[in-house]
């Protein structure tokens, strides 16, 4: 048994023995080969160095030629600025000689967008340029002339026309904010064009509030038949316009930035005014008075006269509210006449109880029973119903013309409040009858057939 297994371990060293001699062999074939392949790895390695070392070359040359366009690039670009920088001067200088001073500032403008952030020639000629600019306009500001834009006398004038925004003095005014804006980096040129529009308005508003004798309460105070609101329609309608026309004005001759200035100045002049008529219109009109008189002296055909010119009072405030808000979005100061207006609405739903309880009365007065034949029955129907619906419906489609919600919900509970004060107790007492006239007929009915 030990000799087997002597000769087992035998036979797999020789085995193992054979196995190293065939890799032996394997491996002194192979030389040959891999010395073939070391060889030319060594030579393809000096091929990579060498094409690197060109590759370094290559790439100084490269970048120094990309650092030469590049600055030939900029040597171009700023060579073209220079010209242009020249061009403006001389085209400032042109114009100034010509008395264009609005072109001349514009010159001033494209200088200095060109000449942001570098040192480009003809700066010290386009400082000399800007001073004169400044000095003219301003002497034309405060000339005795057609020029001063803020002369009370001429700005009444311009008001009084019937193209009063396409005017000398508004065009004037245009002209002076557009050159103090490109010259100068001060407010001055806004605030001077901001305080024009809103004496325009101004001045526009209080000849309108004067011709219709709406400032002087000894003209207006027993006459009733003037229709103040359309005043208030003149106001809105002259402010919308003076907007709209500055909202066209183009970027290039007045930034957006300054017309949004101006605008914020012209609605705030409108609120004012708005607020001046309310409290002309008023003390004309002897709201509160009317409001707090006993309800058994009022004369409704002059009540629903007020009612109805408070209604379109009302509605013009919200219109141009809206139009305030979709074109001026940028002004969100509070607005004096919202609070004027609800301030309206409040005497508004007073007088509007009035005018339904006293209308209710008089239809109560004058009621009839208007008698109706129904299966067979004679039925006897109040007058009122249809008179309270219509009283009602003058009331409801008057509040609704308002364009404000408070008015047409107050006018809402209003009428359901005078409906069930005076027209329910009638329509019962109607009920009533109706149901013992029904009990007399059903007793005699039962009568005749006994019989």
């Amino acid at each position: 048994m030990l000799s087997q297994l002597e000769a087992l371990k035998v036979q797999s060293v020789q085995e193992s023995l054979r196995e190293v001699e065939r890799l032996e062999e394997g491996v002194k074939r192979a030389l040959p080969e891999l010395d073939v392949v070391c060889k030319t790895a060594k030579e393809l390695r000096q091929s990579i160095a060498k094409t690197m070392d060109r590759a370094d070359v290559v790439s100084v040359k490269v970048r120094q030629l990309d650092l030469s366009r590049t600055r030939a690039v900029e040597a171009l670009e700023y060579a073209q600025k220079c010209v242009e920088c020249r061009k403006c001067v001389s085209g400032a200088k042109d114009a100034m000689q010509r008395g264009e001073l609005e072109k001349a500032a514009g010159y001033s403008k494209k200088f200095d967008l060109l000449s942001k952030g570098s040192q480009v020639p003809g700066m010290s000629d386009m400082i000399i340029i800007r001073q004169e600019l400044e000095r003219l306009v301003l002497e034309s500001q405060h000339a005795s002339g057609t020029a001063s834009i803020l002369d009370l006398s001429l700005i009444r004038e311009s008001a009084a026309k019937a193209d009063w925004l396409d005017s000398a003095l508004v065009k004037e005014a245009i002209m002076q904010a557009s050159v103090i804006s490109k010259v100068s980096e001060s407010h001055t040129a806004e605030a001077n064009y901001a305080q024009f529009l809103s004496l325009l308005l101004k001045e526009r508003i209080a000849q309108e509030f004067h011709r219709v004798g709406i400032d002087d309460p000894a003209r207006i105070f027993p006459d009733e038949s003037k229709v103040f609101v359309e005043s208030l329609k003149y106001l809105f309608n002259s402010a919308a316009a003076l907007i709209e026309a500055n909202l066209r004005i183009p970027p290039q001759v007045i930034p957006e930035q300054s017309i949004h200035v101006v605008l914020k100045s012209v609605h705030a002049e409108c609120d004012r005014e708005c607020g001046l008529f309310f409290d002309l219109f008023m003390s004309a009109r002897r709201l509160h008075e009317r409001a707090a008189a006993p309800t058994n002296k009022v004369d409704l055909t002059r009540l629903n006269h007020l009612l109805v010119e408070m209604c379109i009072a009302m509605q013009h405030v919200e219109t141009y509210d809206r139009f305030a808000q979709l074109r001026l979005p940028f002004v969100n100061e509070p607005k004096e006449y919202k609070r004027t207006i609800q301030e309206m609405a409040g005497v508004y739903a007073l007088l509007e109880k009035i005018w339904l309880s006293e209308s209710l009365k008089r239809a109560a007065k004058i009621e009839s029973q208007i008698e109706m034949v129904l299966s067979g029955r004679t039925l006897c129907v109040t007058s009122m119903v249809e008179d309270a619906f219509y009283v009602s419906k003058r009331a409801l489609k008057r509040a609704l013309g308002t364009g404000s919600s408070d008015a047409s919900c107050g006018c809402v509970n209003l009428i359901v409040a005078s409906l069930e004060d005076g027209l329910l107790p009638i329509i019962a007492a109607t009920t009533s009858m109706n149901t013992q006239d029904s009990h007399h007929h059903h007793a005699a009915a039962t009568a005749t057939t006994t019989t």
